[in-house]
């Protein structure tokens, strides 16, 4: 019925049903039918509106027992005229006006033709209530635990309304449609997506106002937010797809007041929405929408931060106003990088050095670049004079660190004395020799202890510190300890996964402190 209310060949269709079948029922009673007798009036009653929509067909309804009702717009002795037919019902004997306002009658009688005229012999009289009265009387009786019951009530009030430009009677009608709607809405089972979204085409099919549209489509997209975040590998792009569809307010930004809003929305979220004005609701659409947004892109978020910087490209993209969502995904990579600094490749390095300098953090830049050349330092002690040489290069490059590059120049010139390159390079720097150590003229050559003082000053972890000094040194505690026990000694391994070395230590049963033996690559 819904259908034939908002299609006018649907609707005539209707009226000629009808008619038809009040002229059967009508028939029935004239020859007497026993089941017939015993229907119910209104079945037995046709609407004016119907009576006119059958227009067409009035010439075969010609002698045939008819019951139409309706407003009537003109009542006199003999004759009255229907609101919106212009077909003459007259009676051959004196119709009496009740009193009171009369609006509504019904009349039984044939239809003739006058002159060429249509003509409907009016038989019997009686007046009805007024529509709205009649509404009232027929809600009292409806089953109110029926949505079907307030959407069938509702076309006729709303039927009626167009029929008559009645916008009381049509409003009746949108309220008892949207009665019903919300009856249906309370009879949904939690979860049913599929039944909130008929519910939202029901909206737009009877006519209700478009809020109560978007308050299901709405309702039913959370639904779906919530059971995707059960699923294992859940379609959030398509889900996001549907509430960009859905909601309007999704593709806007919202430019201020975002974190209140979003914390507002996300204690009660169908609550929150249901009562919001119309600009609120599209506000409210968009922090719905990059929550949804937020979780198809973290979907692909490794748990170590590794691509935090890919992520918040992402999210910096598509939702401009998380911006403390986006840099904490650029801390957790840079996290992620400054504790495997030993592993980075001298690109890596750069790269890991540059973000730091994009955010401004002279120091960290710094750090990162010594720590990695630490971590390096085992290595090339390892691979002999020519990596010792190369690593004090780099010490220049990156940090333009003389000390530490004659440093390594001179572990180099320890181990090979001979290499002329060595010297050469010294020579270039300023320095000379002095007692088989690499000097600046006037300087006196550092003794032991001066060198492992530097040392632990530039975290710089080496053979002959005790366990106090390396833990001074490099500023943290190992990444793990390997105890081991052997006749009269007690030997620790502490790796330092970060920097990438492990250094070994030992000490007799009689001494309380450990020395470094050596520091290497960690395994």
């Amino acid at each position: 019925m819904s259908k034939c209310s908002r299609d006018e060949t649907s609707r005539d269709r209707l009226g000629m049903i009808r008619l038809f079948c009040l002229l059967t029922i009508t028939v029935d009673l004239f020859l007497g039918n026993s089941s017939a007798l015993a229907a119910d009036k209104d079945q037995r009653t046709s609407s004016i509106q119907d009576f006119v929509a059958a227009r067409d067909r009035w010439s075969q309804l010609i002698g045939r027992p008819l019951r139409v009702e309706g407003r009537i717009s003109v009542f006199g002795s003999n004759e009255l005229r229907f609101a919106e037919c212009d077909v003459r019902f007259v009676s051959e004997r004196k119709l009496t006006r009740p009193r009171g306002e009369l609006t509504n009658v019904e009349v039984a009688g044939q239809l003739q033709k006058d002159n060429g005229r249509f003509v409907f012999q009016v038989r019997e009289f009686q007046t009805r209530p007024n529509d709205l009265e009649q509404l009232k009387l027929d809600r009292l009786v409806m089953d109110t635990t029926q949505p079907d019951a307030y959407f069938e009530l509702g076309t006729w009030a709303k039927e009626r309304g167009k029929f008559y430009s009645d916008d009381d009677l049509r409003a009746a009608g949108n309220e008892l449609f949207r009665d019903g709607l919300m009856r249906a809405h309370d009879s949904l089972a939690a979860g049913d997506a599929s039944g909130m979204r008929e519910l939202a085409a029901k909206v737009k099919e009877f006519g209700v106002e478009e809020r109560l549209q978007q308050q299901f489509l709405h309702e039913a997209n959370r639904m779906e937010f919530t059971a995707a975040a059960q699923q294992e590998k859940p379609n959030l792009a398509a889900l996001a797809t549907r509430v960009a569809r859905d909601l309007p307010g999704s593709r806007t930004p919202v430019a201020d007041g975002v974190a209140a809003l979003r914390n507002d929305y996300e204690q009660a979220p169908e609550a929150v929405y249901r009562v919001a004005d119309e600009d609120t609701r599209r506000r409210l659409e968009r922090v719905f929408y990059s929550q949804v947004i937020l979780a198809a892109i973290e979907q692909e978020a490794a748990e170590d931060g590794r691509n935090g910087y890919a992520i918040a490209e992402r999210i910096e993209n598509e939702l401009p106003e998380m911006t403390d969502i986006v840099d904490r995904y650029r801390q957790q990579e840079l996290a992620y990088l400054d504790n495997r600094i030993g592993q980075l490749t001298r690109q890596q390095l750069l790269d890991l050095a540059g973000k730091h300098e994009q955010r401004g953090e002279s120091e960290q830049v710094t750090n990162v670049k010594r720590r990695w050349l630490q971590s390096r330092e085992a290595a090339a002690k390892a691979d002999g004079p020519r990596g010792m040489m190369e690593l004090g290069e780099e010490y220049l490059n990156l940090l333009r660190d003389e000390r530490n590059a004659a440093r390594m120049f001179q572990l180099a010139y320890s181990a090979n004395p001979e290499l002329r390159t060595i010297s050469d390079w010294f020579a270039d720097h300023g320095y000379v020799l002095n007692q088989g150590r690499w000097t600046k003229p006037g300087e006196a050559p550092m003794s032991a202890d001066d060198d492992l003082a530097e040392a632990v000053r530039e975290g710089r972890p080496q053979q002959g510190m005790s366990g106090a000094q390396v833990r001074e040194s490099i500023g943290s505690a190992p990444t793990s300890i390997v105890r081991m026990a052997t006749a009269g000694r007690i030997s620790e391994v502490w790796h330092f996964k970060d920097l990438g070395i492990s250094v070994q230590l030992s000490r007799s049963s009689q001494q309380s402190e450990l020395t470094v033996l050596r520091v290497t690559d960690a395994p």
